[in-house]
């Protein structure tokens, strides 16, 4: 397997599809930022994500609020693609006009 084809970030990791898309990168020989919510109320096992072929080298999970533009950033920094697989985003109004 080819190896070291470049970095991509996932946002939404924790999701279907979106753990399906880091499965198949990781698979091709990607190395993947993957990005996920936080909510201390609901922890989440991450292990369906950590357990994949090649996780434990390629793959790094940010907790993100995505509102936070500069978290959003530094995560797709370097990375050669990026697929932004969001299920819902509110954002408020006085973070529209910055």
């Amino acid at each position: 397997m080819d190896r070291n084809k470049g970095r991509v970030c996932v946002t939404g990791g924790r999701g279907y599809i979106g753990s399906w898309t880091i499965k198949r990168l990781l698979e091709n020989g990607y190395s993947v930022n993957t990005t996920i919510r936080s909510n201390p109320e609901h922890k989440k096992d991450l292990s369906f994500l950590t357990s994949l072929p090649g996780a434990s080298q390629n793959l790094q999970i940010f907790n993100a609020d995505l509102e936070k533009r500069i978290l959003l950033l530094q995560q797709l920094k370097g990375a050669l693609e990026s697929f932004l697989l969001l299920v819902q985003l509110t954002l408020k109004e006085e973070n529209l006009r910055k």
